[in-house]
């Protein structure tokens, strides 16, 4: 941690976010994305080499990014914005895949294909809201911008604007939040 070059730090801190041990994780994290730009191209491998499906959840509550509340000691600074961007490029790309793939109001319609693709989407979108609500705490006009990126596509998305998590927020609102 008390490593001057960003990117030997960076380096180092995968080993820790490799260990079994929750709470050196989660240190390993907050030094990893405390590098800023340098430590894009390790989490670029940690997401190819877990997928980043299942992993962009631990990755966000391991930084403290998704709990920043249970964890108020850990503020996050402008560091975080260039690993915080690279993920919400990550999650715009996804969704623009996702959702041109898929039929008009998919949602709505009978059986439990659906209900499973529906369920596993908005599990995801609550993921993708994670990484919104980590870039507004940041607060840089770097992680603004990032976020005004993510709300006028979710604007022009039906689904992502209205149907996050059943309740009708959509990701839209988070990012205007």
């Amino acid at each position: 941690e008390a490593m001057e070059d960003a990117e030997t730090r960076a380096a180092e801190a995968v080993h820790l976010i490799d260990s079994s041990n929750y709470r050196v994780q989660l240190k390993g994290f907050e030094i990893l994305f405390g590098c800023g730009a340098d430590a894009i191209p390790h989490i670029q491998a940690y997401i190819e080499k877990h997928g980043f499906d299942s992993w962009i959840a631990t990755i966000l509550e391991q930084i403290g990014a998704a709990g920043w509340k249970e964890e108020p000691e850990l503020r996050l600074g402008e560091n975080f914005v260039p690993p915080l961007i690279y993920l919400a490029d990550r999650e715009i790309e996804f969704w623009r895949r996702t959702l041109s793939a898929l039929e008009v109001d998919w949602w709505k319609q009978p059986g439990l294909e659906n209900q499973q693709r529906h369920w596993k989407l908005q599990e995801r979108a609550q993921l993708t809201a994670k990484v919104v609500r980590a870039l507004g705490a940041v607060g840089t006009p770097e992680a603004l911008a990032e976020v005004a990126e993510m709300r006028d596509f979710s604007k022009s998305q039906t689904w992502l604007k209205h149907d996050m998590d059943g309740s009708g927020g959509g990701l839209y609102r988070t990012c205007l939040a």
